[in-house]
């Protein structure tokens, strides 16, 4: 049994209906996640809050974003010093703190797609993700 309560939105448009796993429903009126709005418990079980990323929690600016990088740029990866990166190939996580592949871009901006994580075990593959 999980030790947090597991928070997705429902919607692919910033309704800000948020499922959970304990089985109930949140709306944030004027959107935004459950970590914009400081909300770190479920109200309903007392457990520690979990955002699952997903197509359907980006905000509409990540959304914006996306579509506008080139159709070759899929994976998304941030680094130990917490910058964004984008790759063309799949890259491989390197000791040294960075991902590496052929075809990998500085994103100019780090505070967007804050579930990407230099602790993830895998880089994001926005474009399977997003579709």
């Amino acid at each position: 049994m999980s030790d947090k309560c597991k928070w997705g939105m429902y919607s692919r448009f910033d309704d800000g209906v948020w499922g959970t796993s304990c089985g109930a429903e949140w709306e944030f009126t004027y959107g935004g996640t459950p970590e914009e709005h400081g909300m770190k418990y479920c109200p309903y079980c007392g457990k520690e809050v979990e955002e699952i990323p997903n197509k359907n929690n980006l905000s509409a600016f990540e959304r914006q974003i996306i579509e506008h990088l080139p159709d070759e740029v899929e994976w998304m990866t941030r680094s130990s010093d917490g910058s964004l990166s984008v790759h063309c190939a799949e890259p491989e996580k390197r000791f040294y703190g960075v991902w590496i592949s052929s075809g990998d871009y500085d994103f100019p901006i780090n505070n967007v797609f804050k579930h990407v994580r230099w602790m993830d075990d895998e880089p994001w593959n926005f474009r399977e993700d997003t579709e």
